[in-house]
């Protein structure tokens, strides 16, 4: 059964605290904590360990659960334990405030750093205008949108958002950059597909996704982890 929210850009914005301001995808398995989770409250002494965990109910509607903590969630001056993500809904853990709120696809793309492979061809060209290296260009597009995300490593809080592909990463390439030595000139390419992406390992073994070798041509899923070097990348769908 499809989610009642499904396709919805629903997001979790902070409007306390040290994170204020932020916005976090609402999507199904995000998670909330003072020491675990995508939403880290580590400033907040009200908030457990892992507090809260978005899961489906039996109406298939996305809702905040709590995961068993001692103060549960504030919503219109009451203690809950389950919270539906809802555009408009307001609501409190430990300390902090969140607002559950729908935004458009522009909005969405402001909030991601989106490179693509012209701007940092620009920006070479610029320094060296003799040098004109072919790129192959974009055929397809990301559907949904991939987006990959810096978690340890030298970039962390780095994002990359990816709407079109196919796309080459590597250190110091043009298209994606990763300021990582263990890279090579490419480390991998991620291919669109119907409904996913596809990932092709050019590591010469040494990268990793979730700890295990990577099967040539694997479809990445929600959450995927890859590791090279000291870099981490989890990957998101939008």
């Amino acid at each position: 059964m499809p989610l009642k929210w499904d396709g919805m850009n629903l997001f979790l914005e902070v409007l306390s605290g040290p994170l204020s301001g932020k916005k976090y995808k609402a999507r199904l398995g995000l998670t909330v904590g003072r020491r675990n989770g995508d939403v880290l409250l580590e400033d907040d002494s009200k908030v457990s360990g892992l507090h809260a965990k978005i899961e489906i109910d039996n109406k298939s509607q996305l809702v905040l659960v709590d995961q068993g903590s001692a103060n549960g969630f504030v919503l219109n001056g009451r203690r809950v334990r389950k919270v539906a993500m809802m555009p408009g809904v307001n609501f409190r853990i430990g300390e902090t405030a969140f607002r559950v709120v729908e935004l458009t696809p522009e909005e969405v793309s402001s909030l991601f750093e989106t490179k693509t492979w012209r701007e940092p061809l620009r920006e070479l060209l610029e320094r060296d205008p003799g040098l004109d290296r072919p790129i192959a260009g974009a055929a397809q597009t990301f559907t949904p949108v991939l987006q990959l995300e810096f978690i340890r490593g030298f970039q962390t809080d780095t994002v990359y958002t990816l709407t079109y592909g196919p796309r080459v990463a590597g250190f110091g390439h043009l298209d994606l950059d990763l300021k990582e030595m263990e890279a090579g000139e490419i480390a991998f390419e991620i291919h669109p597909g119907p409904g996913t992406a596809f990932f092709r390992d050019k590591s010469q073994g040494k990268l990793k996704i979730n700890k295990q070798e990577p099967q040539d041509g694997q479809s990445l899923q929600e959450g995927d982890q890859i590791s090279l070097g000291a870099t981490v990348i989890r990957v998101r769908y939008l």
